[in-house]
């Protein structure tokens, strides 16, 4: 039952009047700006009362892609530029940050998220290849205040049960529920959760940076090294999954809302491909469309996504 925990319980704790400064928008971006242009107008509208900062990652160089030399280079160069040029037409106030060579999505996020938590409790990480619904910003705000106090919360998005999007009636029907976070495509994180994390996240960028690129990260070599930290067995190298792993071991987690409220496009990119994408069922999801302002929340729902989080991630 997806509503475990509802029958007697009552709603979200009531919301402080204190009013928080609204959590910046951090894209992430690199070289499709055929995804970025449809992720950026998306939410264009929607960022006009906060700070926004955009990533832009580099071109490969041809010493970190022997097998194809300069083609991709050349490839890189006009796409980074236009997805800088989409940013600045649609959002001209934001802060554009542009790499000179590639460093991959995992040190792009770590350069990111520690250049914007200077100043800001929680940030917004957006990548490039997600379509928002006009009031996503709305319904993040909304959870970012509602969990504020609770520094057991450290990474929220509103991504669906297991990040994908179920049918729309069961959507509907579950539109107060709040689950495990699943795929990190977009999420609001709390600084002092990264903080927490960063003993064991330093000793990950630094074994990503011993690779060409962060597709050739040493796997077994990090599955060892997180292993030391309790992760499990089968855990992916990726920076997401070890980024939930450390929080996991810290006893903090990520909540989602149970409904989806944007659609994923990546169908291809550096870890994606059609038949992939089709196979996650990605192009079947119907996203939800409708703003919900209050959730079901107590300490039995808090243990339950708890212990699915320590099922997923740690041995």
């Amino acid at each position: 039952d997806q509503r475990g925990g509802k029958e007697g319980s009552g709603r979200v704790r009531k919301i402080s009047t204190n009013k928080m400064k609204k959590a910046p928008i951090v894209f992430i971006a690199h070289n499709r700006p055929d995804y970025f242009i449809q992720c950026v107008n998306s939410l264009a509208g929607q960022c006009e009362d906060r700070e926004v900062f955009c990533f832009i990652d580099g071109p490969r160089q041809p010493e970190q892609d022997h097998q194809y030399h300069y083609l991709r280079w050349y490839h890189d160069l006009p796409n980074i530029e236009k997805c800088r040029q989409i940013c600045q037409k649609a959002i001209p106030k934001a802060q554009i940050f542009m790499e000179r060579k590639n460093l991959g999505i995992g040190l792009m996020l770590q350069k990111a998220r520690g250049k914007v938590f200077g100043t800001d409790e929680f940030i917004i990480i957006v990548e490039d290849d997600c379509v928002f619904r006009p009031y996503y910003m709305k319904q993040l705000d909304r959870l970012i205040d509602l969990f504020k106090e609770d520094e057991r919360i450290a990474m929220i998005n509103c991504g669906g049960h297991s990040g994908s999007a179920h049918s729309y009636t069961s959507q509907k029907e579950n539109k107060d529920v709040l689950v495990q976070l699943g795929r990190m495509h977009t999420y609001a994180m709390r600084r002092s959760s990264y903080e927490a994390i960063s003993d064991i996240m330093n000793g990950y960028w630094g074994l990503i940076k011993e690779a060409r690129t962060y597709k050739d990260r040493p796997e077994e070599k990090i599955k060892q090294y997180m292993s030391a930290f309790g992760a499990a067995n089968n855990l992916a190298s990726s920076q997401d999954s070890c980024v939930q792993s450390a929080l996991v071991s810290k006893g903090l987690v990520g909540i989602s809302t149970y409904t989806c409220n944007y659609k994923y496009i990546g169908e291809w990119g550096e870890h994606s491909f059609p038949e992939l994408f089709n196979k996650m069922g990605f192009p079947r999801h119907k996203p939800y469309d409708k703003y919900q302002h209050d959730f079901v929340w107590n300490e039995e729902v808090f243990l339950k996504i708890k212990k699915e989080h320590e099922r997923r991630f740690l041995k």
